[in-house]
C-alpha cells in the first residue's frame, strides 16, 4: 500500500512538479546559490530553536525591535505552546492504534530540523550540488517541522483523551521542563544590552501565561475525573485546549502580519498616475535609482517594467540582462541576488524590452530622451 500511495501522488501531483523541476533547471538559481553555505539566514541558526517556545525572544519585526538572526518569518518556527505540549508528550506515549502515525509525524518533525538547521549534515546537499535539491532555501523546510509537530500535538491531544492516567505522568514531566526553558531563558536574556533585555524578558510573560493556563487546566481536569464526569471532562478539555491555542496563534498571527490600509503603502501618486494614463499595452520602464519604486510594486499599479524579485527566474533573461548592463555576451549569466534591477538605459537592449519611460532622482541630458513629467525629486523621461 505504501508504494501505491507514492505512485498515485506521482501521478496526481504530475501537472505541477514536472513543469516546476523544468522552470527550475532553466532558471538562473543555480548561480544565485552558489554562496549558500556562508550565506546569513540560509539554514536556522540552532539558537533560534527557542522560539519554538517563545516566537519574540529576540523581538519582532512588526514592532521593529527584531534583534534575531536574518529574517524574522525564515527563521521563527511556531505552533502554540499548548500544540507544543501536547506533542512532546506524544513522542513519550506510546499508543498502539496511533503508533505508525505518531512515528510519521517524529519523523518529518526530525527529517525537518536535521536539514534545516544548520549542521554538518544539512549542508551535505549543496556541497554535492544534488539536483533540485542544491536549488531549495533549507529553512522553508520549517513547514515539515510544524506539520510534524501538529501531527504529534493531534495525537498527543487524541492519547489524552483516550488515556489520562497514562499520559498524565508523561506531560507532567513535559511541562516542568518547558518551565526550566522558560527560567533558562529569563536568565539568559539577563545578558543582553538594556533595551533587548527589556524586549526578551516582556515578550516572555504571554508564553508563561499560556503555559500556567495549561496547568490551570490540567488541575481542573483532574478535580473533574475524580468526579466520574468522563463526558464532562471530555468537552472542557476541548474547550480549553483548543481555545487557548486559537488565542495564542491568533495573536502570534496577528502581530507579525498586521493589517494596514493599502493606500499607506501603495499611494497613488501624480507620477504614478501619470504613467497609468500615458504607458501603452507593450511599455515598459525603468528605474535608475533604487530609492524609486522597489521591485515588484509595479504589480500592483498593473504597470510593467523589466525590473523585478523573483528566486526563481529565466536564466536566458539572465543572459539578456547581463549583456544589458555589460556590452558583453557572458557564457554564464551575472548573480543578480534574486533582484534584477538594471540601469544601463543606453543598451540597445533596452529598446529591445520596451522600455520607453525612465524614471530618475538626476537629471538626465541624453540624447533621445526628453523630460515629460516631474514630482518632487522624481523626474520621468520618455524615449522620443
Amino acid at each position: 500500500m505504501f508504494f501505491v500511495h507514492c505512485f498515485l501522488f506521482f501521478i496526481f501531483t504530475f501537472p505541477q512538479w514536472l513543469p516546476a523541476w523544468r522552470f527550475i533547471r532553466e532558471s538562473n538559481r543555480s548561480v544565485e546559490q552558489e554562496d549558500v553555505l556562508t550565506r546569513e539566514g540560509f539554514f536556522i541558526r540552532p539558537r533560534q530553536l527557542v522560539q519554538l517556545a517563545v516566537p519574540d525572544f529576540f523581538g519582532n519585526p512588526a514592532t521593529g525591535n527584531y534583534r534575531g538572526e536574518w529574517n524574522y518569518s525564515e527563521q521563527a518556527i511556531y505552533i502554540g505552546i499548548i500544540p507544543l505540549i501536547l506533542a512532546l508528550s506524544a513522542v513519550f506515549t506510546k499508543q498502539n492504534k496511533m503508533l505508525n502515525l505518531q512515528r510519521f509525524g517524529l519523523l518529518l518533525t526530525l527529517a525537518g530540523l536535521i536539514f534545516a538547521v544548520k549542521n554538518p549534515i544539512a549542508g551535505i546537499p549543496y556541497r554535492l550540488n544534488i539536483p533540485i535539491w542544491s536549488d531549495l532555501q533549507p529553512t522553508r523546510l520549517g513547514y515539515l517541522i510544524t506539520f510534524g509537530l501538529s501531527i504529534l500535538a493531534a495525537t498527543g491531544f487524541q492519547n489524552l483523551i483516550i488515556s489520562f492516567n497514562k499520559s498524565f505522568k508523561n506531560t507532567m514531566v513535559i511541562i516542568t521542563g518547558l518551565g526550566a526553558v522558560f527560567l533558562t531563558l529569563l536568565i539568559y536574556s539577563s545578558k543582553f544590552s538594556s533595551v533587548d533585555k527589556i524586549v526578551s524578558q516582556r515578550n516572555l510573560i504571554w508564553p508563561v501565561l499560556i503555559w500556567g493556563l495549561f496547568i490551570l487546566s490540567y488541575v481542573l481536569l483532574f478535580f473533574v475525573k475524580r468526579f466520574n464526569l468522563a463526558t464532562a471532562r471530555l468537552n472542557l478539555m476541548g474547550f480549553m485546549f483548543i481555545g487557548i491555542a486559537i488565542v495564542d496563534l491568533f495573536r502570534f498571527g496577528w502581530k507579525f502580519t498586521p493589517f494596514s490600509p493599502k493606500e499607506y503603502l501603495y499611494p497613488i501618486t501624480p507620477a504614478i498616475k501619470f504613467l497609468q494614463d500615458n504607458m501603452r499595452e507593450n511599455d515598459r520602464y525603468m528605474t535608475l535609482d533604487r530609492r524609486i519604486l522597489p521591485p515588484n510594486a509595479n504589480i500592483i499599479y498593473k504597470l510593467k517594467s523589466i525590473e523585478g524579485y523573483d528566486p526563481i527566474y529565466s536564466k536566458v533573461y539572465a543572459h539578456l540582462i547581463t549583456e544589458m548592463e555589460t556590452g558583453r555576451n557572458e557564457v554564464e549569466p551575472a548573480g543578480f541576488g534574486r533582484i534584477i534591477r538594471p540601469t544601463n538605459y543606453k543598451s540597445p537592449v533596452a529598446e529591445l524590452l520596451g522600455v520607453r519611460y525612465l524614471l530618475s532622482l538626476a537629471d538626465l541630458e541624453e540624447k533621445g530622451w526628453a523630460k515629460v513629467f516631474q514630482e518632487g525629486e522624481t523626474k520621468i523621461y520618455e524615449r522620443r
